[in-house]
């Protein structure tokens, strides 16, 4: 049997994109709010929360063993933004606050699929703002990026990416190493973060990944669990407002409605940062259309164009057989 699709259709603004310069103004608007918003979602402050207390936990202490954290979540689940969110955060209580501490409190480092020691040190004195990060032999830059780590009073480290670790090359067992004794000889707290191969690499280190204790977990949403399901649908709704507010759409895309949200949780296998990917590349979509608001039309494009080519999803739930 022959089987037969029902595409969305458009109910305001063109059917096609407009590519003239209105049309770009207005995607340029979408992508700068969808960089610009953050929605707080309990997942992610628990995450946040927890970072917070192994910082504020191990202030003041150094030159004994430290304890860290550890972090594995699928791609574009939102890990990144959640960590990114977590030092802003600090940053904006140092700024508006009477503190006189750096804004190096808290280094963030993200690992390139190919690592060596030198490369880890020359990248790490760089984000604490040396200006010859690449001059001198390794033995020089690990002594000045110590020196570094005490002067800013840096307070936690933050590595994202560990599962290019996950490899049995030398230079990524050497900077392994390296990472473990910052907890070893309390050079500094750290949070190891990655996508979903990163499960391997804490699996293949079991005595650094004692020293993490519990997991930080984003985990999906699981319908099945009613607080769960709440939050996701609020979730939606902060974000259908935010945009609005915004003003790169006219009125309230209804991302709150059933048909939607179902359709978003498909794609999106629960994720809130995949939610986030798709509902941007809808807002451009519809933004390039002049549209109104953000309409089924314009996610099912988002599905067709981002979710189905990455994998996250089989088929588009906005799309209906017709018998």
């Amino acid at each position: 049997m022959t089987r037969h699709v029902r595409n969305p259709v458009p109910s305001t603004g063109h059917a096609l994109q407009q590519f003239d310069d209105e049309g770009t103004r207005r995607e340029m608007l979408a992508k700068k709010v969808m960089r610009d918003i953050s929605i707080p979602y309990p997942k992610q402050i628990a995450i946040m929360q927890r970072i917070e207390a192994l910082r504020l936990s191990t202030l003041g202490i150094r030159g004994e063993p430290l304890p860290g954290l550890r972090l594995s979540q699928v791609s574009q689940a939102g890990k990144t933004k959640t960590l990114q969110t977590y030092i802003l955060g600090l940053r904006a209580k140092i700024k508006y606050g009477k503190s006189e501490k750096s804004k190096n409190q808290v280094v963030y480092i993200g690992l390139k699929r190919r690592v060596t020691v030198k490369m880890f040190y020359q990248r790490l004195l760089s984000e604490m703002g040396d200006t010859h990060p690449d001059k001198g032999n390794l033995e020089t830059l690990i002594q000045r990026a110590e020196e570094f780590l005490r002067k800013l009073g840096v307070e936690l480290l933050i590595v994202d990416e560990v599962q290019h670790l996950a490899n049995p090359r030398s230079d990524s067992q050497e900077v392994t190493d390296e990472l473990k004794s910052f907890l070893d000889r309390g050079v500094v707290p750290v949070v190891f973060a990655g996508n979903e191969e990163s499960r391997h690499f804490f699996e293949n280190n079991a005595q650094l990944s004692a020293r993490l204790g519990a997991p930080l977990e984003l985990s999906p949403t699981n319908v099945r669990a009613n607080q769960d399901a709440k939050m996701f649908k609020a979730f939606c709704i902060d974000l259908d407002r935010a945009i609005t507010a915004s003003g790169v759409v006219e009125r309230l895309s209804n991302l709150g409605c059933d048909e939607v949200l179902r359709g978003l949780l498909i794609a999106s296998s629960g994720h809130i940062g995949r939610v986030c990917r798709l509902v941007g590349a809808a807002l451009e979509h519809a933004a390039r259309r002049h549209a109104e608001f953000v309409e089924i039309y314009d996610l099912s494009f988002a599905i067709d164009n981002l979710a189905l080519p990455s994998k996250w999803v089989s088929h588009n739930p906005f799309k209906k057989d017709v018998r």
